[in-house]
């Protein structure tokens, strides 16, 4: 599926089992995105995950007909989240999954499934928004609906994995009284989630393209980052983690311009989220790229990334001579390298 949404492929670890989806994950909680290594390896995980999905929907099918009020809403619930999973993962139409929720929900169904249908119903919709649209955008369709379905359900588990979804719409129109609507409700029901605080950082980088971007954080020799002693050349600020496919592939191609290597005609600060800085170290070295590494030790918990909403990876902050914040790049999605080497010749970077 595609469109406004820019839906991605999502690797969500559950328990012990890997739930790709084409889209946020469809639960109240979300991961961080990764990668599998090469497309074949997706192929034969989807695969068995595939005949996985099916033996649940038999299991359930099964429990159903012996089941309590209550176990019946929670099997439904659980039904429907498996048929998305399954429906998306086959390259089907979601019609099935519709159908469900509506049947769902003509039977006076508890508050937990009637959020549950009611949210699935609007997943739906909002994957046929661009071909029901007229005049309206697209964009403005999917706010409206999700703002609808949160009147409805204030307290919606489903509410921050929504909203994570349709935020970047509201950025790219630049609706911000739509943005600070979204993250209020989030702040107001939702302080603790993870999505949470990832979208309010989110929202406090994308605020800050414009103003001079030097935030107090060390490297790996506990000594600050000399922003200062950067200005008069453009740099290059990479969220990024040496086990990521994507993060290799990123920095390879900025290794590959003048300046990276062992001139001063550009900088780059590179914020890792490997476990170990040796590891950091390790890597931009094997591709010639000198950089001031910052690397805490703690994954997707550091707090650099919690700080600015660092979801996916990779992602690079583009800094102008005089250190101000130009452009956010990230790596979901076909056209990175376009975006990255226009963001790049945006502040004068040289690509050869």
């Amino acid at each position: 599926m595609s469109g406004s949404l820019g839906w991605v492929a999502r690797v969500a670890g559950v328990g012990s089992t890997f739930l790709f989806v084409a889209g946020v994950f469809a639960g109240p909680s979300t991961a961080p995105t990764s990668r599998p290594g090469a497309p074949e390896d997706y192929s034969v995980i989807a695969a068995g995950h595939i005949g996985r999905l099916r033996a649940r929907m038999g299991e359930i099918d099964d429990e159903l007909g012996a089941s309590s009020r209550e176990e019946h809403d929670r099997l439904l619930v659980e039904k429907m989240a498996v048929l998305f999973e399954l429906l998306t993962l086959e390259g089907r139409g979601l019609e099935p999954l519709d159908n469900l929720a509506m049947e769902a929900r003509s039977h006076e169904p508890g508050e937990s499934l009637a959020t549950a249908a009611d949210y699935w119903r609007l997943r739906v919709a909002l994957s046929q928004s661009d071909r029901r649209t007229g005049s309206q955008p697209a964009a403005g369709v999917a706010l409206k609906l999700v703002e609808q379905y949160l009147d409805s359900h204030p307290r919606s588990p489903y509410a921050a994995v929504l909203i994570e979804e349709v935020i970047d719409a509201a950025y790219g129109s630049r609706d911000f009284d739509s943005v600070d609507r979204l993250l209020g409700r989030l702040k107001r029901d939702f302080a603790d989630h993870p999505t949470t605080k990832a979208l309010v950082g989110g929202d406090r980088l994308r605020r800050a393209i414009g103003e001079v971007w030097s935030p107090n954080i060390t490297d790996t020799s506990g000594i600050g980052v000399d922003w200062a002693a950067m200005r008069g050349k453009p740099v290059v600020v990479v969220f990024w983690a040496s086990w990521d496919v994507a993060s290799q592939r990123a920095l390879r191609q900025i290794a590959s311009w003048p300046g990276f290597g062992g001139s001063d005609r550009a900088a780059m600060v590179a914020i890792s989220l490997d476990r170990q800085p040796a590891e950091a170290a390790t890597f931009l070295e094997k591709v010639g790229v000198r950089a001031t590494v910052c690397c805490d030790g703690r994954g997707w918990q550091s707090e650099l990334a919690t700080a600015w909403g660092i979801r996916s990876l990779p992602v690079v902050l583009i800094l102008d001579e005089g250190g101000r914040l130009r452009a956010v790049v990230s790596g979901v999605g076909s056209d990175f390298d376009k975006r990255l080497r226009q963001a790049w010749r945006s502040v004068g970077g040289r690509l050869e």
